[in-house]
Parts: structure tokens; sequence; C-alpha cells
């Protein structure tokens, strides 16, 4: 039986995410067909379905795991170096790289058009930024969005290190 989290459930929701991800690079999510999803994953029709309604469940499904993801990235990253948000960030930025095709259409195109989030972000920040200071916290998270936007649509130039270092002096992580 095929059940949700076995290995081949798994294996098949990788292979229709690389699918996806290649699509996304070549066209609008509006243009992508369910069936040019299975040809390119080697799979059928009522496998797709198994997993997902439609490209845009399929589309909410990829958001909500990259952004956990990134959440996990940052909070291990953050708690493994003595709550040091620049390595913490640093290595949050290396996975949004190393995902870009995702990002730069998530950050394009999705409604909040956000990678990280208030809410995400207050919570793994709360001994840096205090309730008082959640205009700073909007405006750094908005901030940051854009400068990943950025970064992404001009071919990721710059190592993670080199885009933080281009900001003022006297950030979050100073």
């Amino acid at each position: 039986m095929n059940t949700k989290n076995n290995q081949r459930s798994k294996e098949t929701e990788a292979k229709i995410e690389t699918i996806f991800y290649k699509l996304l690079s070549e066209k609008h999510i509006s243009k992508i067909t369910v069936r040019e999803l299975c040809e390119g994953a080697g799979i059928t029709r009522s496998s797709f379905y198994g997993h997902y309604e439609d490209v845009y469940d399929l589309q909410k499904k990829v958001e909500l795991k990259m952004t956990d993801e990134i959440v996990q990235i940052f909070q291990a990253e953050y708690d493994n170096h003595s709550s040091d948000f620049r390595v913490a960030i640093i290595q949050t930025i290396r996975y949004i790289e190393e995902n870009k095709t995702f990002f730069l259409y998530f950050l394009q195109n999705c409604d909040l058009k956000n990678i990280f989030h208030i809410g995400h972000i207050s919570e793994l920040l709360t001994p840096v930024y205090q309730k008082e200071d959640e205009s700073k916290l909007v405006f750094f998270v908005g901030g940051l969005n854009a400068l990943l936007l950025h970064w992404l649509q001009t071919g990721c130039k710059e190592s993670p290190e080199q885009l933080l270092d281009s900001l003022p002096q006297g950030y979050v992580w100073d």
C-alpha cells in the first residue's frame, strides 16, 4: 500500500516537485498542466491526484514545505551558533540559493511575496526584538524579502556573506 509517508510516496512527490521546479523556470504556474507534470515525473494522473488536488495544491504544499524548511534551518543554525543571527541567516540564504527557481517564482508571484513571515521571524528573534520593536521587525522582514528577490533576479551574484555585508552597519546581527 502506498501510504502518505512511505518511501515510495516520498519519491513520487520528489519527482513531481523536481518537474514542477523545472516547469516554473520555463513558464507561469497557470500554464503548467497535470499532464506535463505526470509525463515529466513518469507517473500516472491517478498517482498525481493521490498526492495533490491540482497544480495549485502542489504549489501550496511546496510553499508550506519550503517555509517550514527555512524556519527549521534558521532555528537550527541559530541554536547551534549561540544565537548568532548572521550565521543563521547566511545558512538560510544558502538554502534559498539551492532552491532559487522556486523562491524566485514565489517572491515574484505569490500573494504575500514573503519568504520570511513576520510571525516566524518574531518568534525566532524574540531575544533581539521586543514587542515594542514591532515596526523595526516589519521593516526588517520587508527589506529582507525585497533584498532576496533582487538577489535572485540578478542571478545570485554575491555570496550570502557579501549580500549581508552590503547592508548598512548596525543591522540585527551587529
